[in-house]
């Protein structure tokens, strides 16, 4: 009796109270630790991996200036223009608000003008009216129905 106590004892888990109650039968068992120790492992070399390859510096394309030789001439000669056919910086920002203003009047003109309506257009008009005068109720019917499909338009 004593032998098969003392195997019992030696068989059931060490209950540590440090230890959470679901994770006394894993620990007890080998395989399951090693497992989860493997998987534990492979996830700290993951995100070691991720961490290296976020953090890494990227190389930065180097420019090299070539050396200038020494019986070279330093300027290039080319095309010069006279001074007084380059336009100075004040000109050319007198040049640019002139054509700002003139962009801006132009808008506002656009904005101002009538709508030219044609003949056929004041003749639907009118026609519309008269139908609306006459038969009220169809004419409801008629935007309450677009106002559904609006509305069933604006939610799909």
């Amino acid at each position: 009796c004593r032998s098969d106590q003392t195997r019992h004892q030696l068989a059931a888990p060490v209950l540590d109270p440090r230890i959470p109650k679901w994770l006394a039968p894993l620990l007890a068992d080998g395989k399951s630790f090693l497992v989860a120790a493997i998987v534990g492992g492979v996830m700290v070399l993951f995100l070691f991996g991720l961490l290296f390859l976020l953090l890494r510096k990227k190389k930065k394309p180097s420019v090299q200036i070539p050396v200038a030789l020494p019986g070279a001439a330093t300027e290039r000669p080319g095309p010069s223009l006279p001074a007084e056919t380059v336009p100075q910086h004040a000109d050319r920002v007198e040049i640019r608000s002139a054509a700002q203003g003139q962009l801006e009047e132009e808008i506002a003109n656009y904005l101002t003008a009538a709508v030219p309506t044609t003949k056929k257009a004041e003749v639907l008009v009118n026609h519309l009216r008269e139908t609306i005068k006459k038969d009220s109720s169809n004419t409801v019917n008629v935007v309450r129905t677009w106002l559904s499909e609006k509305a069933g338009a604006e939610v799909a």
